[in-house]
């Protein structure tokens, strides 16, 4: 469908889903069998599987091969391909995961992160608006950051001040993207523990 250019409006949401439906169903057979088998597997073996895979892949289509599933518009090589390379990447960052879990495991940080994705990808461009407000506020109030573009700020959700085009300054995008995420989380959790501890004490 995507090839066939049925990816805009809302095509491109039943795209998507098709695209991540192997993923999704892949993950629970994963999990109820084959996860017990796959971590048995020395590290040595299964890396070198992954990467002759890719190598493989890489030698025949003569380029390094990526997708973006946001937009289902770059399946060049067919509808099979963009599945295998995302599970070889997934194949990778599981072993990447496992292998470092025992060190980073019980950090409360990374369980933090861990724990609260899906907020930080649901609001991770409030945190970014965030810091381009501030850097726009400062623009006007003094001689700093001169080249702050309030037009592009309102108007392009992809754009992104760096002073002095610094491409560093983009870690400050990053924590606030983290931090704003975390705390709408929180504010989210107390509501629905209030929500539940009224609905209780009306019950009873």
């Amino acid at each position: 469908m995507a090839i066939m250019e049925y990816r805009t409006s809302w095509w491109l949401t039943v795209v998507r889903i098709l695209y991540f439906a192997p993923f999704y169903a892949m993950g629970i057979f994963y999990k109820k069998i084959l996860e017990k088998y796959v971590d048995r597997i020395p590290s040595v073996v299964y890396f070198a599987i992954v990467f002759a895979a890719k190598l493989m892949i890489f030698l025949h289509y003569k380029t390094r091969l990526a997708y973006t599933p946001a937009w289902c518009n770059d399946f060049n090589q067919g509808p099979v391909m963009p599945i295998i390379i995302g599970f070889l990447g997934i194949a990778l960052w599981m072993r990447i995961a496992t292998i470092m879990e025992p060190v980073l495991g019980r950090k409360k940080w990374i369980n933090l992160l861990a724990d609260n994705t899906f907020s930080i990808m649901e609001n991770q461009f409030f945190g970014f608006l965030l810091v381009k407000v501030a850097f726009g506020t400062i623009a006007n109030g003094t001689k700093l950051f001169l080249k702050f573009d309030w037009s592009r700020c309102k108007s392009d959700i992809w754009w992104y001040y760096m002073p002095k085009d610094v491409e560093q300054t983009k870690i400050l995008y990053l924590l606030a993207a983290i931090f704003v995420a975390l705390l709408i989380q929180w504010i989210l959790t107390q509501v629905k523990k209030m929500g539940k501890n009224i609905f209780l004490y009306v019950r009873q």
